[in-house]
């Protein structure tokens, strides 16, 4: 089962609040303290008799996408389902969306952020940490011109549709069929123009998509925006919600109060991971989990892994759209992009993992990565690693071994019964 069940009515509990973080898939945008506060920030507020959830959507550029919109859809519908029993005991449940960007990002002078105003901060435009899709045009357009010269015949769909890039036109004809998109990767994806106001535009995005749904927009459903500095460990609001000051908040304030040794060259250089971690935005601390299963108790710290997460992670009918596509070239491509050898795919259990992977050769243009790169495709279940077993690396595969480089692709059928 991959859905979370109806939970019963808890006479302690006089508040449900569900909490989402939409981030960026950057490898050090999760600092290795956020996961100790946030242990400690639920604990308390669940001894006050607020019950708090939180989940993850990472996505490179934190935009809120049709893809992203749909995500957060599903975390609303669940969350209200699941804690049915308690709404019609008249325990309130609040949605929390927060969509986050990151740059280095400064008060201007005279500012002191408390407008909440992203008029208030500059941004550096030269720093390293600053987000990555500021140029995704530029690099999926070379993913282009790689498809194109190479040829390469696109598997998608669950019938195995092919598609051979032998021109421009043919790539149009692929993202129509894929993703009713007029064009080709140049003008699917968009560049961030400005990190400053990119938070709060996708707000704005995202409300109106929510109010726009009668299933939605009679719910109680807040959204916030904000850009996150590496280096100084601050985030500035942009929302310009001032009434509003959530565990989010509360969690990025000890971690600004706490700074420490993460303020080093592995969160502000340009980012080097070790990993890519394709996982459901319900596991909590996946990336500290991913990165201690695959290095033997390692600890987190971060830079280690760039994540691709969200909350239709294992829908295999669906195709990733333009900025987690991107993604996985970022993560996948050589130099001057991440070459990552290890690919790491994370489900709650054996079974969403596998549909996971599946989902993987569905798409047709992630499965093309995955057998030209050639990554290491290591699949883990959160349930066994919390049942403390360790990871079965028999079914550790290659890429190519995944995909197929010829005919139908192949899946560890094992996965759902060991």
């Amino acid at each position: 089962m991959t859905e979370y069940p109806i939970l019963p009515y808890d006479p302690t509990v006089n508040r449900v609040e569900s909490h989402t973080i939409i981030g960026c898939s950057d490898a050090r945008d999760v600092h290795s303290k956020f996961n100790e506060y946030r242990e400690e920030e639920v604990d308390a507020a669940r001894s006050r008799g607020t019950k708090i959830d939180i989940h993850r959507v990472s996505v490179p550029g934190a935009r809120a996408s049709e893809e992203i919109v749909a995500e957060c859809k599903s975390i609303v519908f669940d969350a209200e389902k699941r804690y049915s029993e308690s709404i019609i005991m008249g325990v309130p449940v609040e949605h929390y969306f927060h969509l986050m960007s990151h740059g280095d990002a400064r008060l201007r002078e005279g500012k002191d952020g408390k407008n909440f105003s992203y008029h208030d901060i500059e941004i550096n435009k030269d720093a390293a940490f600053n987000c990555g899709m500021t140029h995704a045009q530029p690099m999926m357009l070379e993913f282009e011109r790689r498809l194109i010269s190479q040829k390469a015949t696109i598997i998608f769909g669950r019938n195995e549709e092919k598609i051979q890039i032998t021109s421009s036109d043919k790539l149009e004809e692929l993202m129509h069929k894929m993703h009713r998109h007029t064009g080709t990767f140049a003008n699917w994806v968009k560049n961030i123009t400005d990190i400053a106001t990119h938070s709060f535009d996708q707000k704005k995005r995202l409300r109106h998509a929510i109010d726009g749904d009668t299933a939605l927009n009679h719910l109680r459903i807040h959204i916030t925006s904000g850009v996150q500095n590496y280096e100084t460990h601050n985030y500035f609001r942009t929302d310009e919600n001032t009434h509003l000051v959530t565990i989010i908040d509360r969690i990025f304030q000890r971690i600004r109060e706490y700074g420490g040794e993460e303020t080093d060259s592995r969160r502000t250089e340009k980012q080097k991971p070790d990993i890519l971690l394709f996982h459901h935005g319900a596991i909590t601390h996946a990336r500290a989990k991913a990165v201690s299963a695959i290095y033997d108790g390692a600890d987190y710290s971060a830079g280690a892994a760039f994540s691709i997460a969200g909350y239709n992670a294992a829908d295999a009918t669906r195709y990733f759209g333009p900025n987690k596509t991107t993604g996985w070239y970022m993560g996948l491509a050589e130099n001057p992009y991440f070459d990552l050898e290890k690919v790491v795919v994370m489900g709650r259990n054996k079974a969403e993992t596998h549909s996971m992977l599946h989902r993987l050769k569905v798409d047709g243009l992630t499965r093309y990565m995955l057998g030209e790169f050639n990554p290491n495709v290591i699949p883990i279940s959160e349930k066994e690693l919390l049942d403390n077993k360790p990871i079965a690396k028999q079914f550790f595969m290659s890429g190519r071994e995944m995909v197929g480089q010829n005919g139908r692709a192949k899946l560890p059928e094992k996965l759902l019964v060991r």
